[in-house]
C-alpha cells in the first residue's frame, strides 16, 4: 500500500495536522476527520456493514484514532487507520454474532466528526471487486483527494481562478492554452496555478495515501 509523498524538504501540512491532533487541537481534528470520514465509511460498507452500523463504526474508529494517535509514528497513515477500521469492523461482527466486543474510549471528540460526509453517495465505489489490505484502494484515493480539494477551497490561500486552472488542467487534463483562454489568464499563470495547488495537495496528503 504505497503512500502519497511530498517533497522531502517540506514540512508538510499533513504532518502539521497529525501533530495538531496529538496536541488535542480542534482545527487539526476537524481537518483530519474531513479528509478521512467518508473513506472509513466506504471501508465499512465494503466490508458488509449496513448504513446504520457503518455510521456507528465510523464514530468508534475516530474514538480509537483519537486515543491511539499519540502512538502513531512516521509512516503511512492510510495503512494505520485501515488497521483500526478493520478491528472495529471485526468487533461489530462479533457483536452481531452475540459475542463480546471490545469497546471503550471517550466520545468527546466524536461530535466533531463531520456527519455530512458519512453517506453512500459520498463514498460509493465505481468497482465492487477490489481486494487487498485496503478493500477499495482506488476509491479511497478518489475520496481523500476530493475531500482534500474541499480543504483547498476552504483554505483561503487560492483565488477561484487558481483552483479552476488546476482542476481543468491537472484533473480534467485539458490543454493549458484552452484553459488560459477560458479563464482569461496567461498560459504561464495557468501553469503557476497548477504547480501551487498541486504542491499544496502533496503537502496536505503526504504520508496519508
Amino acid at each position: 500500500m504505497s503512500c502519497f509523498q511530498a517533497p522531502s524538504d517540506s514540512r508538510s501540512i499533513s504532518t502539521s495536522i497529525l501533530e495538531g491532533v496529538k496536541r488535542n487541537d480542534d482545527v487539526a481534528w476537524r481537518r483530519l476527520t474531513s479528509l478521512w470520514t467518508a473513506a472509513v465509511y466506504n471501508w465499512c460498507r465494503k466490508e458488509g456493514l449496513q448504513p446504520t452500523d457503518a455510521n456507528d463504526a465510523v464514530q468508534t474508529v475516530f474514538i480509537r484514532v483519537h486515543g491511539a494517535i499519540g502512538r502513531f509514528r512516521r509512516g503511512c497513515f492510510r495503512a494505520w487507520i485501515w488497521r483500526i477500521t478493520a478491528s472495529v469492523i471485526a468487533d461489530f461482527r462479533r457483536a452481531q454474532a452475540k459475542l463480546p466486543a471490545a469497546r471503550g474510549g471517550s466520545g468527546s471528540w466524536v461530535a466533531k466528526v463531520p456527519d455530512e460526509v458519512v453517506s453512500d453517495d459520498d463514498s460509493r465505489s465505481d468497482s465492487q471487486d477490489d481486494a487487498g489490505p485496503d478493500p477499495d484502494p482506488a476509491t479511497t484515493r478518489r475520496i481523500i483527494v476530493r475531500r482534500a480539494m474541499k480543504l483547498v477551497r476552504q483554505s483561503g490561500q487560492f483565488e477561484k481562478n487558481t483552483i479552476e486552472a488546476f482542476w481543468k488542467t491537472a484533473v480534467e487534463q485539458r490543454p493549458t492554452k484552452e484553459v488560459a483562454q477560458e479563464l482569461g489568464l496567461s498560459e504561464g499563470a495557468v501553469r503557476t496555478a497548477r504547480y501551487r495547488v498541486r504542491k499544496y495537495l502533496r503537502e496536505l496528503l503526504e504520508g496519508q495515501l
